[in-house]
């Protein structure tokens, strides 16, 4: 693929990044039955799955973008 490069381990981070943990309070539409179990329960609690994935950094792109930022800007303050 034209323009792509292979990098090192060193110019790449890796880090794991997740959705928080949702909590919720559903109506239960069918009550508990039992008075162990707390006849005429109206609500319930529901957790949504806490979802875990992987994040690759280029850290050659990064620092290419951010130079290119910082001469802009400073072309922008007249500073060049």
């Amino acid at each position: 693929m034209p323009g792509r490069r292979s990098l090192s381990p060193t110019q790449i981070n890796l880090y794991s990044s997740y959705f928080k943990l949702h909590l919720r309070w559903l109506p239960s539409f069918t009550p508990v039955t039992y008075l162990c179990k707390l006849l005429g329960l109206h609500l319930v609690a529901a957790f949504l799955q806490l979802e875990l994935f992987r994040v690759y950094e280029d850290m050659m792109n990064k620092k290419e973008r951010l130079s290119a930022l910082f001469c802009n800007l400073s072309v922008r303050a007249g500073v060049l």
